[in-house]
């Protein structure tokens, strides 16, 4: 199976899985406890919602499901913020537990996109909720939520679905970084039945013809997303959005262009540097707005790079920029006179 394909089908097993758990969830929430206004109206309106999304997934592509993710989630989030806030002017205290799913589903979900962003938006959440819970037991009248009977029955099997969820991110989580970072091999037998790897290409104009191919993708992703303006910008990154394994990526930009995925999105960001200076000759912008502008953390690392591509400091590149630009201004200005 191609490993583009692999990904999906395993991307779609997990959200399905998820999905599916907390439909079930619901549906036996509604079944077995006597809940009252408004934790009922929040878990009629999941226990039909959660079958809904099942069907989507099971119907749309991968690329479709991962648009409508955050939709998905952005609901639920506010349906855990209502049931959590009277779950815990209830004196509910489990119910936090969801805020420990949360970012680890979202987190495999985006293949560890971001996790300051989503731990900061969980927190947040987690904070909004017993803020409203204070309120709320302040405020409110909140007995009778659950019967007293029915209490620890539905901590028991809340703790028991959180660790089901949990269990079921961490183990694709761990698959997804398998297939990442495992090498475009099939294991086949040899005369003997031994196992011996094969390049899952093909023969030698095949392989090639697929490193084109990759590559012709990964330069126009590079153009018109232009990733490597970001710093933090990584080949995971990179993997993600074009759902192509990292091993196949580093083989094609190496084959194709001879050269490192680091040498390839270094090339980017000095092409980018030296634009900036050509562009700059009235001097708008500092040197340091202009390489971090570029995709360079740091001045040692954009001294060393730009030297180590072009063979000349930024400075000294400034300066021939700047030598040839008044020279063609004052030529221009002697032809006119």
């Amino acid at each position: 199976m191609d490993t583009n394909t692999f990904y999906e089908k395993t991307f779609k097993q997990f959200i399905f899985g998820f999905v599916g758990i907390l439909s079930l969830y619901f549906i036996f929430i509604n079944i077995y406890f006597t809940l009252t206004f408004p934790v009922r109206t929040v878990a009629i309106i999941a226990t039909f919602f959660n079958p809904l999304v099942l069907v989507l997934i099971f119907i749309l592509p991968v690329m479709y499901i991962r648009k409508l993710l955050w939709v998905y989630i952005s609901i639920m989030c506010f349906l855990l913020y209502v049931v959590g806030s009277w779950l815990l002017a209830n004196k509910i205290q489990n119910i936090l537990l969801w805020f420990i799913v949360l970012p680890v589903f979202i987190s495999v979900a985006e293949f560890g996109k971001k996790p300051v962003r989503i731990l900061l938006f969980c927190l947040c959440l987690a904070t909004l909720t017993l803020l409203s819970a204070f309120t709320i037991d302040n405020y409110f009248a909140t007995g009778g939520l659950i019967t007293d009977d029915q209490t620890l029955i539905f901590g028991i099997i809340n703790t028991l679905v959180i660790i089901l969820l949990l269990s079921l991110s961490l183990y694709y989580g761990y698959r997804f970084i398998q297939i990442q970072t495992s090498p475009p091999v099939d294991a086949k037998a040899d005369v003997n039945g031994n196992k011996k790897e094969v390049f899952a290409l093909g023969n030698d104009h095949t392989e090639n013809y697929k490193y084109e191919e990759i590559y012709q993708q990964i330069r126009e992703y590079m153009e018109n997303n232009k990733p490597y303006l970001d710093a933090d910008f990584k080949i995971s990154k990179m993997a993600y959005d074009l759902n192509i394994n990292n091993t196949y990526i580093t083989s094609a930009i190496r084959k194709v262009k001879n050269m490192s995925f680091v040498y390839l999105i270094n090339t980017y960001r000095v092409e980018t540097v030296k634009k900036l200076i050509k562009d700059n000759i009235a001097s708008k912008y500092t040197l340091e707005y202009i390489y971090l502008s570029s995709g360079f953390e740091s001045q040692s690392s954009f001294n060393r790079v730009f030297k180590q591509h072009t063979g000349i400091t930024p400075s000294d590149y400034f300066k021939q920029v700047n030598t040839v630009a008044r020279d063609y201004k004052s030529q221009t200005t002697g032809d006119k006179s």
